[in-house]
Parts: structure tokens; sequence; C-alpha cells
């Protein structure tokens, strides 16, 4: 198996990693000796830490992004619902097909899921390209405010396996976020907090069906 330098270092080389190197080293490290099939990250920029996942779990690897992670705008455009928010697809971005055929080059089993996860469509986007799977990782990275953290947990918590566990990236990036895994903190049984950097918290599947 690849030391988690190595995978580190390959996602560096290919994407551009962007999460701080302690952290991602802290977490495949956690994750690693669990034996998990299948992941979902949730906002994936520049596709780093999805080829990071991909490197130590087999299985479905799905990629649920509304592709704004490329520079290609400062800031969402305004809109009324969840379902407002438009994403950027590769079927018409360059840049978002490049980095997809990346992971395709790479890995097996890549699903591309094109839209805000906090909209229902996409949910059910999520539940028809893995018709009826679960996944043992699941990795929010996302929106990073407390309304969206919970909104998530609500939606993507689904699709765990019963061994599952999933993931928040930047709980110590804003006080939106602290405020968000504190709460978690004091609501679920067995946390794990990766302190690192702007931090990861992860949440075991059998403390949320508790």
């Amino acid at each position: 198996m690849k030391s988690t330098t190595q995978i580190m270092n390959e996602a560096t080389s290919i994407h551009g990693m962007l999460h701080q190197q302690r952290e991602m080293n802290n977490c495949l490290a956690f994750l690693s000796d669990k034996n998990l099939h299948g992941f979902i990250e949730v906002g994936c920029a520049n596709g780093g830490s999805f080829y990071c996942w991909a490197s130590i779990i087999d299985g479905p690897k799905v990629s649920v992004d509304l592709n704004h992670g490329f520079g290609l705008s400062e800031g969402l455009p305004g809109a009324n619902t969840f379902d407002d928010v438009a994403a950027a697809y590769e079927a018409t971005n360059e840049l978002v097909k490049a980095r997809n055929d990346k992971w395709r080059e790479h890995y097996n089993d890549v699903r591309i899921v094109e839209g805000n996860s906090l909209s229902e469509k996409t949910i059910q986007k999520v539940k028809d390209t893995l018709n009826g799977q679960t996944v043992g990782w699941v990795f929010i990275d996302a929106w990073h405010e407390y309304f969206a953290a919970v909104e998530d947990l609500k939606n993507f918590k689904q699709f765990l396996s019963p061994n599952g566990y999933i993931g928040f990236h930047d709980i110590n990036q804003s006080q939106s976020m602290k405020d968000f895994w504190n709460e978690m903190v004091r609501t679920y049984d067995n946390t794990i907090t990766l302190p690192e950097d702007n931090g990861i918290g992860i949440i075991p599947a059998e403390s949320l069906r508790v």
C-alpha cells in the first residue's frame, strides 16, 4: 500500500492539492485501516482530496459538486432557492472535464454528480447513481456554513454504510463552523476531531443511527 506521503505527493503533482498537509495526512491515516468501500466527496474543487480518498478506498467514487472551485466565479450567483444555483458542467467546461478525466485516468468507477448539495434534485441524482449502494466515507467540503453543514449531514447520512464515517472539512475556519462542530460533539458519541490546520471533524455512522 502507498504511504500517505506518497499519496499526497501524487495528488499535489496531478491536481495541486488544496488541503493542508497535516490534516490530510492524519485523515488518510485514520481511514486507511477501516476497510471502507466507496466514498462520496461533496465539494471537490481541483480534485486533490478526491484523488487521495480514491487511493485508499475501492468501490464507487462519487463527486458531488457545483464545480465553482476553478476560479470560474468568485461567488455563487444569486438564487431564490437552492435549486436555482447553477453548476458548471463538464459537458460545456473544459476545466471541469479535465479534472474529471484525470480521476478517470487513475481510478475506475468514478461517478459524477453535478449540482448543489443542498438541492433535492442533486440528492436524487446521488440516489440514482448509487442505485441502492452505500459508501464507507462521505466528505463534506462545500458551503462551510452552519446551516449548510446541518443540511448536508441530513442529506448524505442516508448513503453511509453501517461501518462508515462522515467527515466535515474546515471545522476551525469560521465561528459558524466551530459552532456546528461543537454541536456535533455534544450530540453524537465517538466523534473524532482532527484539529490540525483548518480541521476535520468525523462522525461514525453508528453514532448517527442511535
